[in-house]
């Protein structure tokens, strides 16, 4: 990468990330980029005419780069026109829309899909609208019936997506509007009527029919539920049915990317029908544009038939760049192929940079080309199995290598032995896709069905319990791993720098790299010596329970109605325990008593630094006079409240989740009687004083 004229989409794609950025933290009207942008863009053509003197040969540069960057922060900055936000009730009531359903329907206990709007009734005139907004319907006969395509007339409530009811938990709010959806409904039985069948894109509708044939030859083939999953997954994209057991087993053991199409699928294809064509020896020239043809076909057909799901939308794109640059003779540079296929995306839709999809793929692809030959050369094996078991294990090292920062940062976990189920899952995806290939083309043959179904069921079998053993293992997953993003640019930083000083010895860079790690390392100390220093509470959102944390220090001394740490537990407490590095907790129920350092509970009344916590369910009887700062009612569907209004005058009064909602609407006008400050969780979302 040393001559930056060989590679001029790596030079243009870094300041279009700059440019999307710049949108994310810093909008300006799009007007007023445009106009920059084009004149900008202006000088840039008028200097390219002129002979500059080579001292101002940046000027040039300058002027490009500055362009392409206003180019991303006008593309990022894109709104829809017309959108049904604006003719929403004020307070979201019943709102008459006419949509398309533009996704295939996902069932779990709802049934999901994303629909575009097409035009809305006010006062019995109807304006045409655009925008999207995410629908939930009730299994009925006539929901299950729904497909990509159909119209739908709803008259229901539509509301934004929620911010996230419990702090550091997954923001499905902000990972909805990097796809654009920033409202949902959840239409009941009588609130909805079908209007017309099949109005969507004719390849789109074409492609889901197909993947539900292709489907139903799965489920017909192959007996084990289990291993129909992973096929699906693996074959088609369809992750809808994957268990929270096998997701887990994947994540836990760095295999997940095998689960959902990307890359490695789409470079199994291409490389199972190049060697397909090759056979094929035909010397005519026009046989090489041709075999070009098929196999863009091969490649797109294939992502159609996953749903088009933005991994292997990528990995397609990417793979395009480099058949079509084969094919005029123009074996480039890779890292300019990358970069062309991830420029194109951005200008399609800026919002893919955001996407964790988008980053790992790129970062791990950037990994395994730059660093998978330099690690392959450090052991050389006589033994061609050893040789390829050492190649795969390479590949594995490589692509953490610049994955492992920001994977740690997203998902707070860690696979240690990501290198063994690389041994595993790759070769049984080589295995798997040209198998399952062959039974879809060759499934109603009798005899040769049959065989193919068997082999992929038992590959697929052996692959599912060997990432279940890996999983098992000891010190499998490191879990509970925190870091701010501020962190993920430091240890980027000490990557780079100790690349680049391995590369080209330099005492500087060296010494570069001992400082950043100098610099990681004191910062993660005081980390832990403020974490040590900490007390804070915390009130969850829990539909069914109430939960409070009274953190001190590192010990959690957790209040619940419920002792039962399920998934939904989980979901909800353990992101904020581990983000403030919590590694004791000790339960009570809401009754109990108790006196430890930082903390007394006596009789309802929790005392906690230096503050009075009164709380109050239904087991509790209340006393008589009470001193509290704080009153905390959990779980009651009845309460004198303005009894205890009189008596006291709380900091805040919260109502959390359990409460009664009919009761919460009550006492919040009390409280409004009484001006005293309240907070709602069910409708605000954890509370924290």
């Amino acid at each position: 990468m040393d001559n930056w004229r060989g590679i001029p989409f790596v030079r243009f794609v870094l300041p279009l990330i700059v440019g999307i950025l710049l949108h994310h933290y810093l909008p300006v009207n799009r007007t007023a980029l445009f106009v920059g942008m084009l004149l900008v863009a202006l000088f840039c053509l008028l200097i390219s005419k002129k002979k500059f003197i080579y001292e101002l040969r940046w000027v040039y540069g300058f002027s490009l780069n500055l362009t392409i960057l206003l180019f991303g922060w006008w593309m990022a900055s894109r709104s829809v026109t017309n959108h049904f936000q604006a003719l929403l009730p004020s307070d979201f009531e019943t709102t008459t829309l006419l949509v398309k359903i533009n996704s295939k329907p996902i069932t779990k206990n709802k049934i999901r899909v994303t629909a575009s709007t097409i035009n809305t009734s006010i006062n019995g005139s109807t304006q045409p609208v655009n925008g999207n907004l995410l629908l939930y319907f009730d299994p009925t006969p006539e929901s299950t019936q729904l497909q990509y395509g159909d119209l739908i007339q709803l008259k229901t409530a539509v509301r934004p997506i929620p911010p996230p009811a419990n702090p550091d938990a997954f923001d499905f709010q902000q990972f909805m509007r990097y796809s654009n959806v920033e409202y949902q409904a959840f239409p009941k039985e009588q609130e909805w009527e079908s209007v017309n069948e099949n109005q969507g894109n004719m390849i789109h509708r074409y492609a889901y029919a197909f993947q539900d044939r292709l489907l139903d030859i799965l489920n017909t083939k192959l007996k084990s539920d289990q291993e129909k999953i992973v096929a699906a997954a693996l074959l088609l994209g369809d992750r809808s049915r994957i268990t929270s057991d096998l997701k887990t087993a994947y994540a836990e053991t760095g295999a997940m990317h095998v689960l959902a199409v990307s890359g490695l699928h789409v470079g199994l294809l291409f490389l199972v029908f190049s060697f397909l064509l090759n056979l094929v020896k035909v010397k005519h020239w026009f046989w090489k544009y041709l075999r070009t043809g098929l196999l863009l076909f091969a490649v797109w057909s294939f992502a159609l038939v996953t749903g088009l799901a933005p991994s292997v939308v990528r990995a397609a794109a990417m793979l395009s760049f480099i058949i079509i640059g084969i094919t005029i003779h123009r074996n480039g540079n890779i890292y300019n192929t990358i970069a062309g296929s991830a420029f194109v995306l951005l200008i399609i839709d800026p919002n893919y940079l955001y996407q964790v999809g988008f980053q790992l793929s790129y970062l791990a692809l950037l990994g395994i080309i730059y660093f998978q030959p330099k690690f392959y050369r450090q052991f050389q094996f006589v033994n061609p199995i050893l040789d390829k078991v050492w190649a795969l294990i390479t590949v594995s090292l490589s692509a953490q290598v610049l994955t492992f920062p920001i994977s740690l940062y997203y998902f707070h976990q860690f696979p240690f032995y990501f290198w063994l189920s690389g041994i595993v899952v790759v070769p049984a995806a080589t295995i798997i896709l040209p198998l399952g290939i062959g039974l879809f083309i060759f499934g109603n043959i009798p005899l040769l069905g049959t065989v193919l179904a068997v082999l992929l069921e038992k590959i697929l079998w052996l692959m599912n319990v060997l990432v279940i053993g890996i999983q098992h293992l000891p010190f499998a997953t490191t879990k509970g791993v925190w870091i701010s993003f501020p962190i993920v640019l430091l240890l980027y930083a000490i990557i780079l720098t100790i690349t680049l000083a391995l590369r080209k010895p330099n005492n500087k860079l060296q010494m570069l790299a001992g400082m950043l790690v100098g610099v990681f390392v004191m910062t993660s100390v005081y980390k832990t010596m403020q974490q040590q220093k900490q007390s804070f509470v915390t009130a969850y959102s829990f539909k069914d329970r109430s939960v409070l944390d009274f953190v001190h220090g590192t010990t959690a001394y957790s209040f619940s109605s419920v002792f039962l740490e399920d998934e939904q537990f989980q979901y909800a407490v353990s992101n904020h325990r581990n983000k403030n590095g919590v590694n004791h907790v000790i339960r009570f129920g809401l009754d109990k008593e108790g006196s430890f350092p930082g903390l007394t509970a006596d009789n309802g009344v929790i005392t906690f630094n230096n503050e009075r916590y009164l709380i109050v369910n239904d087991a509790f009887q209340i006393p008589d006079t009470v001193a509290a700062d704080y009153l905390v009612l959990c779980g009651l569907k009845a309460l004198n409240v303005e009894s205890l209004l009189q008596k006291n005058k709380f900091k805040a009064v919260v109502f959390d989740r359990a409460c009664h909602w009919k009761s919460v609407k009550q006492w919040k006008a009390i409280c409004d009687t009484n001006q005293q400050p309240y907070h709602d969780i069910r409708q605000s979302g954890y509370w924290q004083p």
